[in-house]
């Protein structure tokens, strides 16, 4: 557990590194040339309204563990950061989330400005806010690559290592991140007694874990300043943080059932609505006996289901030792991925690796 230094500590590093990506992002990068202004707005909406950073941290604080200098780097950190808010948009249109960061979604919040601003009628509105949502996500996903590039032309890291870098987020990741939302989406339409704890984690980490390892993948290769991803402490940075990133996953999708909405600024119960599958749920199934497991699945994926109904579900789920269970693997991964900073010598970064891993079990947002 973090204490009280050290977590004022850890946040205030983090704070800075985000103050920093974040300018880098809006004074370099391209969104500003983005029209007409709806499609500027929904492409901006997001980060205007702030977010961790955790993504981009990881990678500059991954490129001063190997002796790299960090603003070297800050052009992935800042294409880290554009290229995960896509996958943002994206998802929410494909969970039918309605609130992001304490406010609307961009498919919500366009919505909405279509109905006041165009008067367009609900159904067309509707579609406007989907499809201006869709644009702001492409228009993000390009606007990654443009700033990733300017690793080279600004800072002159090697065109052999961008190239990679490029290449390596547009191949591997991509399709890693695709095929995790994909099985997430299936396994919501797929019975629970047919899944197995395997399954789920695995889909858990191809959604969250791959670009959290690409991240510090890509912050020790900036270090490195040529390909090499063969070496061991890039190795070692890499599975350090897609391990931590499934154990990130896993603290969300608690947070998804007894999470504070107003910490959170997003909706909770959203997974047990749409029948997620997630570990806590499939533990439930697995702990309960016949009379829950068919009280269980009358509420889990039912989208009528009343916010009594769901409190009640809640209650057992927290009751049946599922929420503990959760905790202790995703403690399981944090303590696997500390063992891996070994590989680095000892280091101001290091040490804040070290408070980003035990911060993901505390977080609450």
């Amino acid at each position: 557990m973090l204490s009280l230094n050290s977590r004022e500590y850890f946040e205030k590093e983090l704070r800075e590194r985000r103050q920093r990506v974040l300018d880098y992002l809006f004074q370099q990068g391209p969104m500003a040339n983005i029209a007409p202004p709806h499609l500027s707005q929904a492409v901006n909406s997001y980060l205007m309204r702030g977010g961790k950073c955790l993504r981009s941290f990881v990678l500059l604080l991954s490129c001063g563990a190997m002796g790299g200098d960090e603003q070297r780097a800050i052009p992935a950190g800042a294409a880290i950061e554009l290229y995960h808010t896509w996958t943002l948009v994206h998802d929410d249109i494909i969970d039918r989330d309605d609130t992001r960061r304490g406010s609307k979604t961009i498919h919500r919040e366009f919505e909405d400005k279509a109905l006041t601003e165009l008067v367009y009628q609900a159904e067309e509105a509707r579609h406007y806010g989907l499809s201006l949502a869709i644009m702001a996500g492409d228009a993000q996903h390009a606007g990654a690559i443009s700033l990733l590039t300017g690793l080279y032309t600004r800072f002159q890291v090697s065109p052999e290592l961008v190239i990679n870098l490029v290449r390596e987020l547009e191949t591997e990741v991509i399709n890693t991140l695709l095929e995790g939302e994909t099985l997430d989406v299936q396994y919501a339409c797929q019975a629970i007694e047919d899944m197995e704890e395997d399954l789920i984690l695995d889909m858990l980490w191809k959604k969250t874990g791959k670009l959290y390892e690409y991240s510090a993948k890509a912050g020790g290769l900036i270090a490195l300043n040529h390909y090499d991803p063969a070496d061991k402490r890039v190795q070692a940075l890499a599975s350090f943080a897609s391990k931590c990133g499934l154990a990130f996953q896993l603290q969300d999708d608690i947070l998804g059932i007894v999470g504070n909405v107003a910490t959170l600024g997003k909706p909770v119960w959203s997974d047990l609505l749409e029948g997620k599958k997630t570990l806590v749920t499939y533990r439930v199934f697995q702990q309960a006996g016949r009379d829950d497991r068919k009280r269980f699945l009358r509420i889990l994926g039912n989208k009528n289901a009343s916010r009594e109904e769901l409190q009640a579900l809640t209650d057992f789920i927290i009751a049946s030792g599922s929420i503990a269970y959760a905790q202790e693997i995703a403690r399981a991964y944090i303590n696997e991925a500390l063992q891996q900073l070994e590989f680095l010598p000892p280091s101001h970064h290091r040490d804040l690796l070290c408070l980003w891993a035990e911060s993901t079990l505390e977080r609450q947002s």
